[in-house]
């Protein structure tokens, strides 16, 4: 038996989430609602919220695409280092 070739990645930059999450936080405090509440409704954990408002975690893209909506943010928000999303 012959051992399979390991194949190589394809090389994808990995998009800077930390614009978004600071857009996020801004709006959530704009609207003056508190973390916990805003994970409360979204059904998430106020840690994993925060790390996407301060950290730049990347969320799920069902977090993500909620918590635009509830934020009223467009989706195609200029990024520091991609340019248009």
């Amino acid at each position: 038996m012959s051992k399979r070739a390991k194949k190589e990645k394809r090389p994808v930059a990995k998009i800077d989430f930390k614009p978004y999450g600071a857009a996020i936080k801004a709006g959530r405090t704009k609207q003056k609602e508190s973390r916990n509440k805003a994970a409360d409704a979204l059904f998430i954990s106020p840690r994993y919220l925060a790390n996407i408002e301060n950290k730049g975690q990347h969320p799920s893209v069902q977090v993500f695409l909620e918590l635009m909506s509830r934020y009223h943010m467009d989706i195609r928000m200029k990024t520091l280092n991609r340019g248009s999303f």
